[in-house]
């Protein structure tokens, strides 16, 4: 599937499939599949509408760390 998708002619196409197998893998519960897809469409059409909407459910499924630094 992957080298399909590189060589497809539309990149909205090949945007929107990238963004539908990474989703499929989140709902089947591989998430660390689920994150490498959805880090794919969001490095390689990061215009894309996908790509904000593959960045909202990264950050659902893998949340930002967040640091706590104690007071001085």
């Amino acid at each position: 599937l992957e080298g399909r998708l590189i060589l497809a002619n539309d990149l909205d196409r090949a945007a929107e499939a990238a963004f539908w197998a990474a989703f499929c893998d989140e709902k089947m519960d591989l998430l660390d599949q689920a994150a490498v897809g959805y880090g794919r469409v969001i490095e390689r059409y990061p215009a894309s509408p996908q790509a904000r909407t593959a960045s909202a459910r990264l950050n659902r499924i893998r949340p930002p760390k967040v640091r706590v630094v104690p007071p001085a």
